[in-house]
């Protein structure tokens, strides 16, 4: 931890970096939050959720933009096809 805080400034304790492998891993697998409360030896996943719920959120706006972006497109692009 002494070289994080030497070469970037920052004082991080285990605390912190065990939150940050936490939201890396739940940025990639956001629906993985059983996994991850094993990990972080929660008792409960409503802890898990409750420190990562903003997580999940944004991926699951991302997921909902994407899902409805590429409907969007099939639609559009059958109309195309139509007219010509």
């Amino acid at each position: 931890m002494e070289f994080i805080a030497q070469t970037i400034g920052l004082t991080v304790n285990a605390h912190l970096f065990r939150a940050v492998g936490a939201k890396v891993f739940l940025d990639a697998q956001p629906q993985a939050i059983e996994t991850m409360r094993q990990v972080l030896a929660h008792t409960s996943s409503t802890t898990t959720i409750r420190a990562y719920a903003p997580i999940r959120t944004k991926h699951a706006f991302r997921n909902y933009d994407d899902v409805i972006e590429k409907r969007r497109r099939s639609a559009f692009s059958t109309q195309e096809a139509t007219r010509k």
